[in-house]
């Protein structure tokens, strides 16, 4: 799906007059974000202003400003919302069961699979483009997508070195170390164009012969009798 089919496909409810209930106000803030969310994929971040947003909403500009005071707030609200729907359940999810290799492979795989979904490859290419003119997008990204999916596996690691299964110093390190390796070539050639925004067997395969090679360097040290 290219990037402004991905943002024609976000369609937004009827506009409704008087005052919201809880409920309604809240699906007022989600329906802003839907339609912040189509504009930046389609026109980018700078070409999108609070107005747009407003009437892409179907809203008066006043309802978008009492929510989020700028345009960096919106992109930042964006960001949580495609975060908290993706890794919000894996974070409160029970511990995966199997071998370390089987369990990181489930993880890290999950989160290969979401990552190179065009809407999280057209938002980091929104980044990225914008990163001089407003670092603080960086910075949402970053502690967004980036820095959560890095703890989930910190905490597989966490809970191994508690088992036996492995020898980690540095866990949080090491969880940097083979997100960057198992998933950081794959969205790389993703988001340059160079391979399909898609999850396939080939990618799968890559992405779990890093994780055994990272695993050979966490293998316990025999013990002496």
């Amino acid at each position: 799906m290219t990037t402004n089919a991905l943002a024609k496909s976000l369609s937004l409810p009827a506009r409704r007059s008087g005052r919201p209930s809880r409920k309604a106000a809240g699906d007022l803030t989600h329906r802003v974000l839907d339609a912040a969310t189509a504009l930046f994929l389609r026109s980018g971040f700078d070409a999108t202003s609070m107005e747009a947003i407003a009437a892409a909403a179907g809203v008066a500009k006043r309802t978008v400003y009492s929510r989020f005071a700028t345009k960096a707030q919106v992109f930042d609200a964006v960001i949580h919302r495609v975060v908290e729907r993706n890794l919000g359940p894996l974070e409160g999810a029970p511990a995966l069961e199997g071998l370390l290799e089987e369990r990181l492979s489930q993880l890290v795989c999950h989160l290969l699979e979401w990552i190179l979904t065009p809407e999280i490859i057209a938002l980091d290419r929104i980044t990225t483009s914008e990163v001089e003119r407003f670092p603080e997008l960086a910075r949402t990204v970053f502690e967004g997508p980036v820095a959560r999916s890095v703890r989930l596996v910190e905490d597989v690691l966490k809970d191994a070195v508690g088992r036996g299964e492995a020898e980690i110093e540095d866990i949080a390190f090491a969880a940097q170390q083979l997100m960057q390796a198992a998933t950081g070539p794959a969205f790389y050639l993703a988001v340059h164009g160079l391979e399909a925004a898609d999850f396939t067997e080939a990618k799968r395969e890559r992405a779990e012969r890093s994780i055994r090679l990272f695993l050979r360097g966490c293998r316990p040290a025999p013990r002496t009798p």
